[in-house]
């Protein structure tokens, strides 16, 4: 038997899916709670009400672990898709009646961070004084993951160290590190003086 068509989504329904795509990012009902900053019982009525709105079950938990059904995973891509279509309407219609406003998605490594050559604060400083509407949103994230967002829409602007160029994201320049690479006592290059050392060597 078919489930029957769910009809039309409203705020309560975009308020579960959030939780939901934070649950399943979470991996698991107690990482979600601190993030949330709701309770467990809390999280768990909700994605118990919208497994009953969409009429499937959505994840499995157990002694096993959490995990995303087949349908999870399918509604979780879905909800991912959905709410950066909402933010992208948002932003766009804001754009059209004002400055601009909505969210902007960054994410950056750990090391970068506090890499003073990024010149992080005063970038945030200038921004947030150009477009005090928009919401600046950080993350830290490993680098193929902040790809995998980039190419997914899931975010919008990630700052990575160069080290190939992948289809479909577009790349800027901010900063050259330079690396050293050094040898020790021993080593067939430890008493060549500097300038005869190339390449080939």
């Amino acid at each position: 038997m078919k489930n029957k068509p769910i009809g039309p989504i409203g705020d309560h329904e975009i308020k579960q899916l959030k939780i939901f795509k934070t649950v399943a990012e979470c991996e698991g009902f107690a990482a979600a709670e601190a993030k949330l900053n709701i309770s467990r019982p809390s999280i768990s009525n909700h994605i118990a009400a919208l497994e009953a709105r969409l009429n499937m079950k959505l994840c499995k938990r157990g002694r096993g672990g959490f995990s995303l059904t087949d349908e999870g995973a399918i509604v979780y891509e879905q909800t991912c898709q959905l709410l950066n279509q909402i933010s992208k309407f948002r932003s766009a219609v804001n754009n059209l009646v004002g400055s601009p406003a909505g969210t902007l998605k960054i994410a950056l490594t750990d090391s970068l961070a506090t890499d003073q050559r990024c010149q992080l604060a005063d970038i945030i400083r200038q921004f947030s004084a150009v477009a005090p509407s928009v919401k600046l949103h950080f993350d830290v994230e490993e680098m193929t993951e902040m790809e995998n967002k980039i190419l997914n829409n899931q975010i919008d602007i990630a700052i990575i160290p160069y080290h190939r160029k992948i289809y479909g994201i577009e790349y800027f320049h901010l900063f050259t590190d330079r690396h050293y690479l050094y040898c020790g006592e021993g080593h067939a290059l430890f008493d060549l003086p500097e300038k005869e050392i190339t390449r080939e060597n």
